[in-house]
């Protein structure tokens, strides 16, 4: 993107309304707590305390990318963010129980988790979280305030499938190569449309 087209906020675009994490209801921007289940963030504190690791780039807790697989999702990130710089990939491996809801994890860990040296604030408004849980094989997306209305839940539902068939096959490192180059396909059809809101008006 250009310095012209940078200055255009991404509200502007805005496809989906923000969902709760807990229980996925609509929510108006400026909620404060859900009205359908109650959570609130600081539900998720109490879930999971206040002491979460800074969020690396790629943070492997649960050791499922070899070093070889962690150097091909840093070419795919530089790839991406080469067409779209505002946006900045955090992806994770956790190894989570049963009993945890991953985007109620996701949600804390974007929330909570402390800035690195030179992020700012803006920055983790841009931030997407990817997680993958490697005990179930689940995944899912957590978005900043920023990058959130770029992408439905759905289309990134629609990103997350490209990751079940290599997982399942023993394949982590292209499982997140395919969902990334996936995002980016999606990133650009949301910003044609978004050119295209700005030529009619």
């Amino acid at each position: 993107m250009n310095e012209e087209e940078r200055e255009y906020s991404p509200k502007r675009f805005a496809i989906s309304s923000v969902a709760c994490p807990a229980c996925h209801a609509k929510l108006a921007r400026e909620a404060k707590w859900c009205e359908g289940c109650g959570f609130s963030g600081a539900k998720s504190m109490e879930m999971f305390g206040d002491s979460p690791p800074p969020l690396l780039p790629i943070l492997d807790v649960a050791d499922l990318w070899d070093a070889k697989g962690q150097r091909k999702i840093e070419a795919e990130v530089k790839t991406f963010e080469k067409r779209f710089p505002q946006i900045r990939w955090r992806i994770c491996a956790v190894a989570l129980g049963s009993d945890v809801s991953l985007p109620l994890f996701g949600f804390w860990l974007m929330n909570v988790s402390p800035l690195l040296p030179g992020e700012s604030g803006e920055d983790r408004e841009w931030t997407v979280l990817l997680l993958v849980d490697s005990n179930s094989g689940k995944t899912s997306v957590t978005t900043g305030y920023r990058a959130e209305v770029w992408l439905s839940d759905e289309m990134w539902g629609n990103a997350l499938e490209e990751i079940l068939e290599p997982f399942s096959k023993g394949h982590p490192d292209k499982a997140v190569v395919l969902f990334l180059r996936k995002a980016k396909r999606l990133f650009e059809s949301a910003w044609r449309r978004s050119k295209k809101q700005l030529s009619a008006k």
